[in-house]
């Protein structure tokens, strides 16, 4: 009797232990999986924007601008303190230029995602084959690889955490009809408009799932699409407040265009969620190799999703639904079509890809074996195309953080010293230098050698101008004339210090682009400017700069200055501009505290000189501090461009 007994523990417990086994590969597999595919993600350093965010930290000095650096809209204006603002201030007051932590979060973020998407779909569909493959093929998405190897992308995977969260805590509410889940996902719901604009069309997913009939449960379909309107509401008030907040850009690449264009953009989008729109060029193989690909997937899909509602199995439908839901708000920007938005709404194909497979899997061997090539044709065009974007970043990045850790320790020697960089690609002007990461280093005085300014020509207009970095020439050789400068190439694997060998271009030609306040550039500067303060420079009644000459007919002069309030606090001042003597025109001044950018022709005789006299007289001038010095305009940069 003992033998029986201790034979038949012994098989209950490695039963136990096989089960175990079982249920921890089923949970970490898909996260095991997207380690393995974005793996090269986890070690990608900083790029664009990543640093705009980085510096917000040097803005906060008290309550006021604390809340203008997490709450101000951006540039683009976004409002995302969550996943953008707080995130970054955070983790860099934590770990500074450490990337690891940032993308370890982005990581944990994603496996989160997956568990749950895997959780979600096992509960609706009773199936464990189609709670794995959900995530699985969600995963092998090629859309993700920029969310999972940029930690600006960040706002993507979190968003998807809380759409996610907040649809398992409605289902949880429509089973038991405890209204504690309904205010939990009411709250998550909130928190998402800190996230990402997106998270605004979640209660049209919460309708449609509510009118779905997916489920059945304690709680009336008729109730549970009631208890959308509150979601709606809070929708309708934040879309007011985004608003006003932030007015919706009617130029550029984020202006909305609702017209025709929509329909195409949204095709686009559909066929891109099978097949990379980079697959050939990634691959090498024939495009319509892809072509094949995605008329085999793509409509397949859907027929299965139509053939699925007819005999009322509504869940491909709501996750189809899904899609077209995540992705509406991006179809008007039919000028800024990008893959990575496929993120989010790539995330309901997976989805109906499961289900698909679940129900052939159930079904006679020849759509078994449909469904075998079916995904094996998603994972051919996706997995290669997932691997390289995620490698591509992250080689770009460690070019972008052996140029700036490199600069970090130059002006560690150099402490005393302006760092001139030389041999800056355009990608590498694109990826950093144009972000500005060098305010990061305190202290650092960091400029690209003029030579610089002709090999990124041509790189598009919203990347910071090129001018702002350059040291003209002439600065560059009084600079090395008097010790005061290093230059350091960067067109190697790390920087070089060739100071001893680097020539300077003709320093002849005066800079077409002046910032004033830049003591370097001082000797372009009249003698009735006031000394610098800073990155700024005051002038009184009239003060002259020299510059290089347009160089071709058409060429304008910008001003950019600054209007003190006590210039204009008696009525509007004039400002007029003459160049080598003869009045380009001038410009009335009325608005105070502001800034004031300007333009004016620029007369042929000056097109080709190596040196022209631009001459600013303002009409009225002020006295600073009582007594003090005769101020009118605080400059700014004069640009001929």
């Amino acid at each position: 009797m003992k033998a029986q007994s201790y034979v038949a523990d012994g098989a209950g417990r490695n039963h136990s232990t096989v089960g175990l086994i079982s249920n921890l590969a089923y949970w970490l597999l898909p996260s095991l999986f997207c380690w393995w595919l974005y793996q090269y993600g986890l070690r990608t350093w900083f790029l664009e924007d990543d640093f705009a965010w980085l510096g917000l930290n040097a803005q906060i000095h008290d309550g006021h601008s604390f809340w203008h650096a997490v709450f101000i809209p951006s540039s683009q204006g976004t409002i995302r303190p969550l996943s953008e603002r707080i995130f970054f201030i955070v983790f860099w007051r934590m770990f500074g230029w450490d990337a690891f932590y940032y993308r370890a979060l982005v990581f944990l973020t994603q496996f989160f995602n997956l568990i749950l998407l895997s959780w979600l779909v096992r509960k609706l569909t009773a199936s464990r084959l189609a709670g794995f493959l959900a995530p699985v093929l969600w995963t092998a998405n090629a859309s993700l690889a920029v969310a999972m190897s940029w930690t600006s992308g960040y706002n993507e995977v979190l968003c998807a955490a809380f759409l996610l969260t907040t649809l398992c805590l409605f289902l949880r509410f429509q089973e038991t009809g405890k209204w504690r889940y309904y205010w939990m996902q009411m709250a998550v719901f909130v928190l998402g408009f800190g996230v990402l604009e997106l998270n605004i069309i979640y209660p049209a997913i919460a309708l449609c799932w509510a009118i779905s009939r997916v489920r059945t449960g304690t709680v009336s379909v008729k109730t549970l699409a009631l208890s959308t309107l509150p979601l709606f509401a809070l929708s309708a008030v934040y879309y007011v407040v985004h608003a006003t907040a932030a007015s919706p850009q009617s130029t550029g690449p984020y202006a909305m265009h609702f017209d025709s264009a929509v329909l195409k953009t949204l095709f686009s989008y559909y066929r891109w969620a099978f097949v990379p729109p980079s697959w050939a060029d990634v691959t090498g193989l024939d495009r319509r190799l892809g072509y094949l690909a995605a008329g085999i997937l793509a409509p397949g899909l859907l027929i299965f999703t139509i053939y699925q509602a007819l005999h009322r199995r509504y869940l491909p439908a709501f996750f189809l639904a899904w899609f077209l839901i995540t992705i509406a708000p991006l179809v008007p920007l039919r000028d800024h079509l990008s893959d990575y938005y496929l993120t989010i709404p790539a995330l309901g194909m997976a989805v109906i890809a499961a289900t698909a497979v679940e129900r052939a899997w159930h079904s006679s061997a020849w759509w078994k074996v449909a469904s075998v090539v079916g995904l094996a044709i998603y994972l051919w065009v996706q997995i290669p195309v997932a691997k390289a974007s995620t490698l591509w970043h992250y080689e770009r990045s460690i070019a972008v953080r052996n140029l700036v850790l490199g600069v970090s320790r130059a002006h560690q020697l150099h402490p005393d010293k302006i760092i001139l960089l030389a041999g800056v690609s355009p990608d590498l002007y694109a990826t950093a230098v144009a972000h500005r990461p060098f305010r990061l280093i305190p202290g650092a005085q960091v400029y690209l050698a003029p030579q610089v300014l002709t090999a990124v020509n041509g790189l598009p207009s919203h990347l910071a101008r090129i001018s702002d970095f350059i040291l003209p020439a002439g600065a560059t050789a009084r600079a090395l004339e008097a010790g005061s400068l290093e230059v350091y190439s960067a067109a190697g694997s790390r920087l070089n210090n060739i100071t001893g060998i680097y020539e300077p271009p003709d320093s002849r030609e005066y800079p077409r682009s002046v910032n004033v306040g830049n003591p370097l550039l001082a000797y372009t500067l009249g003698p009735s400017w006031h000394q610098s303060d800073g990155t700024y420079r005051w002038m009184g009644a009239e003060a002259t700069v020299q510059m290089g000459g347009p160089r071709v007919v058409g060429e304008r002069l910008f001003l950019h200055t600054y209007v003190p309030r006590p210039l204009v606090a008696e009525g509007p001042a004039f400002v007029t501009i003459s160049i080598d003597g003869q009045e380009a025109g001038h410009v009335a001044v009325d608005k105070p505290d502001a800034p004031l950018d300007s333009d004016f022709v620029l007369p042929a005789s000056a097109v080709g000189k190596d040196a022209i006299e631009v001459r600013i007289h303002v009409n009225r001038t002020f006295q600073e501090n009582d007594g003090g010095r005769t101020l009118s305009l605080a400059f700014g940069t004069l640009e001929i461009r």
